[in-house]
């Protein structure tokens, strides 16, 4: 809410002391004021009941921390039907900072139909108005049989139920169709994730193809076919030794034509780290550690640089505002489910792959290496026992946590990514503070600038 100077400085002395942004801490220890809606200035007055519906103000007698943990338990409950599922964790790219245990297995036609019948029996049972299918790997491009197979029999199952569909799909823009605008909207994916490792010069050396060779050109090709039937959220990522060269990639997007009105492209930076234990070695580099205040640094200047060649509302695509979030994370609720190739059932996408970690499989008397491989070799390693080490995500309790039960960005990070949370991952714990002490801010600023040049 932006406001008239004037109006401003009335409402400033009802808001209390100043907070320094510190994450983690000060909850117990701000007063904040009291006063009586009727004693307010007239000017404020008229606009209070806004003021109350946007949470600026809350009744003296309420318990914030108990409403944000009532709406928590209500959405965790009612959110989306989401399911995501895995083709294949197989890939052809061969990244250095991978999080995932490679895999032969491919998702086969006869597991899409377990998946299918189970989604069945949920929509009858609860009371769903859509389904959300998020399409995950490895590669899952790499078959594209599968997506094609069980988007058809989705839909019109959807159809006949009298309930909507839409998909997205997480890919490294490699092997695509060339109709692949045909494949966006017959498959109705409304939004695709790519990414690019910095310019050609380094991206072509982090994602080469395990035959050889950089991958680039073909990523590029793909979001020259892809422009306008869906949106496109390019992922750019950077590591120390790719640094500030991201930000040469602006001129580059502007050139090809992406940043046009109508393209629906949204590039947005993203750091390298230690997402999984297959990556951890991330997490222990004094490198890595040392790039995040410049990372943070380099992701503003991109922004700003970005902005020129944006329309006002695609800034919420570039950056999220801070506003209270409903949920944190879609692994805490009730009505989502990630299929891993082999019909093994997780609550968090990066758990997939690690039977230990997952908390069900589809058709038991079906052996869980199910599914088409493309090796021909027996896998004769021993699997710990399905959900030995499952997360108990549904227990997932930020407003009970030492930390953030006490910290002023809870109603906007909610603990943040439950996984890093169970599994005390230091590196994305420390940044997660770190995000809203340096950005919490700027990011309302940005905004309000963004406004004034529609005003």
């Amino acid at each position: 809410m932006r406001l008239p100077p004037e109006l401003a400085a009335q409402i400033e002395p009802f808001l209390g002391p100043r907070r320094p942004l510190i994450a983690g801490r000060g909850l117990d220890e701000w007063e904040p004021p009291r006063f009586e809606e009727a004693k307010l200035p007239e000017e404020v007055r008229e606009i209070f009941g806004e003021l109350l519906r946007g949470r600026y103000f809350v009744p003296a007698d309420e318990d914030e921390l108990d409403t944000l943990r009532q709406r928590d338990t209500h959405i965790r409950r009612n959110d989306p039907f989401l399911v995501t599922i895995t083709t294949t964790l197989d890939c052809n790219l061969d990244c250095y900072y991978c999080y995932e245990d490679k895999s032969p297995i491919y998702l086969s036609r006869e597991r899409c139909d377990q998946i299918l019948g189970y989604i069945e029996e949920r929509l009858e049972t609860g009371d769903h108005r859509k389904l959300y299918t998020d399409w995950y790997g490895g590669e899952p491009m790499l078959n594209r049989d599968a997506i094609e197979y069980f988007s058809e029999r989705a839909i019109a199952l959807c159809g006949r139920q009298e309930l909507g569909y839409s998909s997205g799909l997480i890919s490294n823009g490699t092997h695509w169709p060339s109709d692949a605008k045909a494949f966006v909207e017959r498959n109705r994916i409304n939004h695709v994730q790519l990414t690019l490792d910095g310019p050609q010069r380094h991206h072509d050396t982090r994602r080469a193809y395990k035959k050889g060779g950089g991958s680039f050109d073909e990523v590029v090709a793909t979001i020259d076919r892809l422009l306008g039937a869906t949106r496109i959220y390019l992922r750019i990522n950077v590591d120390p030794g790719i640094g500030r060269s991201a930000l040469e990639l602006v001129d580059q997007f502007v050139d090809r034509g992406w940043l046009a009105p109508g393209r629906r492209l949204h590039p947005y930076l993203a750091p390298i780290g230690p997402m999984t234990n297959h990556c951890g070695f991330i997490g222990t580099s004094e490198k890595f550690r040392r790039f995040h205040d410049e990372f943070e640094e380099i992701k503003a200047e991109f922004r700003l640089r970005l902005l020129p060649h944006l329309e006002p509302a695609d800034l919420e695509y570039l950056q999220i505002y801070p506003s209270a979030r409903p949920m944190n994370c879609a692994a805490v609720g009730t009505n989502s489910v990630v299929f891993g190739p082999d019909g093994l059932m997780y609550k968090c996408g990066l758990d997939v792959g690690v039977p230990a970690r997952a908390f069900d499989v589809l058709a038991a008397d079906e052996p869980a290496n199910g599914g088409r491989s493309n090796s021909l070799l027996p896998i004769v390693e021993e699997q710990p026992e399905v959900g030995s080490e499952a997360h108990p995500y549904h227990s997932y309790d930020p407003f009970s946590h030492e930390r953030c039960s006490q910290c002023q960005f809870l109603p906007v990070c909610l603990g943040g990514c439950p996984k890093t949370w169970f599994e005390e991952n230091e590196f994305y714990l420390e940044r997660r503070s770190a995000h809203w002490e340096q950005n919490f801010e700027r990011l309302i600023l940005s905004y309000a600038d963004a406004a004034r040049t529609v005003d």
